[in-house]
């Protein structure tokens, strides 16, 4: 099943010890480190092993034309250009990345697509696809939903988050924990599909998470007056503004997840992880048992907690099903235990309902007068600006 979906994947492979502080936001680092080194199952990784986990990952999707662009701040690490040649054959493998808005633009000009072709636009190295093969034929009508929003809205430039699940579920209503929560962007849900909900924005999101139409993706680059360092479409100056109208179709199931996971949420929904023995076929499971044993991705859907907040807690808390699908040949080895239910409806279980909502025990109520003192607080910034 080919879909019309190309992969546009740019990034630098900094070569940085892992679990050393270097810049950003302290208090995420702190929460991250406190969690990867509770555990040997979610210690730190390099950003190495990282983007080659996220691109082996990749391989599952039966993507139109794949374009990688890498480079590597260490030369050991130069390694990954061959390793991917093998992986994608029909790639065009490119050894060096973009950084500048013009050498963006030239590098989508070299794609030479349709312009209504949707590209899965990546300058990250960390949002692996954790899905199954439902999940891509689920993506594939998200795409049909896509274009059916370009013509029944008219807007300029819509597009679809393909990461950060949990915070484009929650913002998208007055009602939910998270609407107007970022960049004084207050979303209006224009309708849903059986796949996606559709939703109009009132400034450009143009994140780095997104599929893009082609001529979009052209028009942020080849149009930004910016000559200075960029490297996704946050770095343009059209990031947040009003220039031109947006609708975001947002997937009603996960597709991709942040490495790092969302540090506000991580007591419900965990980072990633790379499972021990995934890059030598040799991952071993243990489904359904109390204890945990090491060696092992220990997953249990009743587990109270996870293994970062204690070790009698299990690393996954996902019913057998929902193993990702670029786990499945590199297992070596299911230990299921025979006393544990077969059947497990997902619907009782609180970690899928924490990664739908996890703010959900907080009241309707509540969210609308958070929610208006946030729109208030921008109208006011607004009058005060003129």
């Amino acid at each position: 099943m080919e879909m019309n979906l190309h992969l546009f994947f740019d990034v630098f492979i900094e070569d940085a010890q892992p679990g050393v502080y270097l810049r950003g936001d302290r208090r995420r680092f702190d929460k991250d480190y406190q969690i990867r080194t509770a555990t040997p199952a979610y210690k730190f990784q390099s950003k190495f092993d990282i983007t080659r986990y996220s691109l082996i990952s990749y391989q599952e999707i039966p993507w139109a034309s794949i374009t990688i662009r890498i480079e590597c701040q260490n030369k050991n690490h130069e390694s990954i250009y061959e390793e991917l040649r093998g992986i994608f054959p029909d790639a065009n493998v490119v050894e060096h990345r973009s950084d500048t808005a013009k050498k963006y633009y030239q590098a989508l000009l070299d794609l030479d697509l349709k312009d209504n072709s949707w590209v899965f636009f990546s300058p990250n190295n960390d949002h692996p696809f954790m899905g199954n093969k439902g999940d891509i034929a689920k993506l594939a009508e998200v795409l049909k939903d896509a274009d059916e929003a370009a013509e029944r809205t008219g807007a300029d430039l819509v597009s679809i988050p393909f990461s950060h699940f949990t915070e484009c579920m929650n913002f998208f209503k007055p009602t939910q924990h998270e609407w107007g929560a970022y960049g004084d962007v207050f979303p209006k849900l224009l309708y849903e599909t059986n796949y996606s909900y559709v939703i109009s924005l009132n400034k450009l999101l143009i994140d780095s998470l997104h599929i893009y139409r082609y001529a979009d993706l052209k028009w942020i680059f080849g149009n930004s007056k910016n000559t200075g360092r960029v490297i996704r479409p946050e770095d343009t100056e059209f990031y947040l503004t009003k220039i031109r109208s947006h609708v975001m179709v947002v997937p009603k199931f996960e597709f991709c997840r942040h490495y790092d996971g969302y540090m506000h949420i991580a007591d419900k929904v965990p980072p990633l992880f790379i499972p021990e023995g995934f890059f030598d076929a040799n991952i071993r499971i243990r489904y359904g048992y109390e204890n945990t044993k090491s060696g092992y991705v220990n997953i249990n859907p009743r587990a109270i907690c996870f293994s970062y907040q204690s070790p009698k807690g299990a690393d996954l808390k996902i019913v057998l099903d929902d193993i990702p699908e670029f786990w499945r040949h590199r297992i070596s080895e299911i230990d299921i235990n025979p006393e544990f239910p077969k059947a497990l409806s997902r619907l009782g279980i609180d970690y899928y309902k924490d990664l739908v909502n996890p703010w959900r025990k907080s009241s309707a109520v509540k969210n609308i007068f958070r929610s208006y003192r946030k729109l208030l607080k921008s109208k006011t910034k607004q009058l005060v600006k003129k």
